[in-house]
């Protein structure tokens, strides 16, 4: 349980906060939520040593498994790790490429990703608020567009295997419209 002061600011971690941690709404956007891992030998007092590293998951959305497989990178350089959750179907059934763009209907998925990085930036006292970036396939994707728009946010970036190239705004593969903006498949 995490303990808090009088004045109200959370003075401890809670049992849940360390490790491998369970899913978190996000409080900017509760559709969207996230995963962490913070090393067991996090301390608040010491929080300015730690980073933040945002690892964003693939169409398979399968977040925990890539907060897993970074634990040890996380323990080995300092580092705490989100995992962020975009589901699919968001506004639209069965839509899997939402998140893939900056923007998906009224959603602005960079937007999304800052108020998660400032919720656990200021949860976890972090000195700064820059992170890593790493994401895979679709992941791979969004993470070279959030790296492009938010650069002030993100300190690097490493896109790994992206499924396709080349996109349109019309929902067909095969174009070379703009990947920034997509209003759904058609």
């Amino acid at each position: 349980m995490t303990s808090r002061s009088a004045a109200g600011t959370v003075d401890a971690l809670g049992h849940y906060e360390r490790g491998a941690s369970t899913y978190f709404a996000a409080q900017c956007d509760q559709r969207f939520g996230y995963y962490l891992y913070v090393p067991q030998d996090f301390e608040l007092g010491r929080s300015s040593d730690y980073r933040l590293c945002v690892l964003v998951h693939g169409t398979g959305r399968t977040p925990s498994v890539y907060r897993d497989l970074f634990a040890g990178f996380a323990d080995a350089n300092r580092s705490i790790i989100v995992a962020p959750l975009f589901p699919a179907g968001i506004i639209e059934p069965g839509e899997l490429a939402n998140y893939k763009f900056i923007a998906f209907h009224d959603i602005r998925y960079d937007q999304v990703l800052n108020g998660i990085v400032d919720e656990i930036a200021a949860r976890f006292r972090l000195a700064e608020r820059r992170f890593l970036l790493f994401g895979y396939s679709g992941g791979g994707h969004f993470a070279h567009r959030i790296s492009i728009f938010i650069r002030q946010g993100c300190s690097a970036c490493r896109s790994a295997l992206p499924a396709w190239s080349r996109c349109s705004t019309s929902g067909s593969r095969g174009g070379a419209a703009s990947p920034i903006s997509r209003r759904g498949s058609e």
